[in-house]
């Protein structure tokens, strides 16, 4: 998806943030309930992107959707450690291609103010974030074959259901 040339307005860059809402609360909310999660991430809290895409929403006075049934449905294979790594993956993964993508649309939508918290969710700090959750991802694959099984099968899951989510935008 060429996400930078499809958002071209203030509206657009609202339904972006609205669609990417629906995906991560179901998502964060998953992988909260996840018990053992924070011992293997002790990060985790700070990881979360949810409460930034709904600032930003607030901050174009836009409300925040409710959370997406079909990201619900398709993430509730999503039921242990190395299965929440792998959805992990995916979500810290977009962060490093929101880095990219966030200043283009930035510099096309100057109007937007200071509604930029989830593109910017990590600032100086996306390198060493993304080298700790790759450390403690290697972490969880060491656990074994059975483990790292999880990982790859929760990762295309989870990436599925992105793509999913984001395909809202075409339509």
């Amino acid at each position: 998806m060429d996400l930078p040339s499809s958002v071209a307005s203030v509206s657009d860059y609202v339904r972006l943030l609205g669609t990417l809402s629906s995906f991560y609360r179901p998502l964060e909310a998953r992988l909260d309930s996840i018990e053992g999660l924070e011992g293997a991430l002790l990060d985790w809290p700070v990881r979360r992107k949810s409460h930034l895409l709904a600032a930003d929403l607030a901050a174009l006075g836009a409300d925040v959707p409710a959370g997406s049934a079909a990201t619900n449905a398709a993430l509730a294979e999503v039921g242990d450690v190395a299965a929440a790594f792998g959805a992990l993956y995916v979500s810290e993964g977009a962060t490093l291609g929101g880095a990219i993508v966030g200043p283009h649309i930035h510099a096309k939508l100057r109007d937007v103010g200071e509604a930029f918290a989830f593109y910017g969710c990590y600032g100086a700090q996306l390198g060493s974030r993304w080298r700790g959750f790759i450390a403690a991802l290697a972490h969880e694959a060491e656990a074994g074959p059975a483990a790292t099984e999880r990982i790859v099968e929760s990762a295309c899951l989870t990436f599925d259901a992105f793509l999913a989510n984001l395909s809202k935008l075409q339509q």
